[in-house]
């Protein structure tokens, strides 16, 4: 995507790319390239790039005539959504509320963190409404000869992760697992690295320590974001970054479930593979449970030799 003043740079910029891209073997496909204005707007990834003609007001000033440019979820983008869920429900008939409640809910993560930086609002509002109406036909399908109030109380209890004070989200009536909402996702707006901040600059360490939490959390479920956050962000067996995506991580137990150990966060720690690995080639799970001495020594041996 190049941006242009006039419609005659947008056109020579054809001559300009094409031996930049024929030293590298590339040419520009034609079916997919155009030349548009902003204020038509365009499609790119999956969002929408369009100039609006808004009214500012200013106080003690007449109404001006402006210009504001908004990047939002493309109707594509959410019509593919949209289409999505509704294959997931269609093969969920027959099925249970915890298993479809399985399948959707990554995909409402997934897609709302990709358009929390976008104008983005009422489109998740609106899938939260598409969502609703889904639901309340799947129950009245799989359920077809009871009463409304005992699908009310099987299946709609309060928000258990206190996100809202909603008391009709959508939950397993086994597990308890409740189905995401989109509007639960706080837009966060991209901001733009300056041009003259470098990585290699000491002095901006911590600016890129939180750029990197930043999309860390952008990039992982709200299980492993608030495991990282109980950690500071460190592997707490070699003391190191877990944000910069130098390589994978593992959930680990800190109490093996072999010895009774249970999947409750106190119990449970974001680690690199690397260091698991390590850790339990030290300490093996069918061995006895190690001492708090035997952790720290394990841990001292992963810190060195790294």
């Amino acid at each position: 995507m190049i941006m242009c003043r006039t419609q005659e740079d947008a056109t020579n910029l054809y001559t300009i790319l094409k031996p930049y891209l024929d030293e590298r073997g590339l040419t520009l496909a034609e079916d997919k390239t155009k030349i548009t204005h902003i204020e038509d707007g365009f499609d790119f990834l999956g969002f929408n790039v369009r100039r609006y003609n808004v009214t500012k007001f200013k106080k003690g000033e007449p109404p001006k005539p402006g210009k504001k440019l908004l990047i939002k979820p493309s109707k594509e983008s959410v019509q593919k959504l949209k289409d999505k869920l509704k294959d997931e429900f269609a093969k969920a008939k027959g099925g249970n509320a915890q298993a479809l409640i399985g399948r959707i809910n990554p995909i409402i993560t997934g897609t709302a963190n990709y358009w929390k930086s976008s104008v983005a609002k009422e489109i998740f509002s609106s899938i939260d409404h598409y969502l609703w109406l889904k639901v309340t036909r799947w129950i009245n399908r799989t359920h077809p000869k009871k009463f409304w109030h005992w699908k009310k109380k099987q299946y709609f209890k309060p928000d258990q992760q206190g996100q809202s004070k909603s008391r009709w989200i959508f939950t397993a009536p086994k597990s308890n697992n409740q189905l995401k909402k989109m509007a639960w996702t706080e837009i966060k707006r991209h901001t733009l690295i300056a041009h003259d901040n470098s990585p290699f600059d000491k002095n901006l360490e911590e600016y890129y320590r939180l750029r990197d939490i930043k999309e860390f959390e952008k990039n992982n479920v709200a299980s492993r974001q608030k495991l990282a956050k109980k950690q500071n962000y460190v592997c707490p067996m070699c003391k190191k970054s877990i944000t910069d995506f130098n390589e994978g991580l593992e959930v680990h137990h800190i109490i093996p479930k072999h010895h009774g150990g249970s999947d409750e966060y106190k119990n449970l720690q974001l680690v690199h593979i690397s260091c698991h690995i390590d850790y339990h080639r030290l300490c093996p799970i069918k061995n006895k449970v190690p001492t708090q001495a035997q952790k720290n020594h394990a841990c001292k041996i992963i810190r060195t030799s790294r």
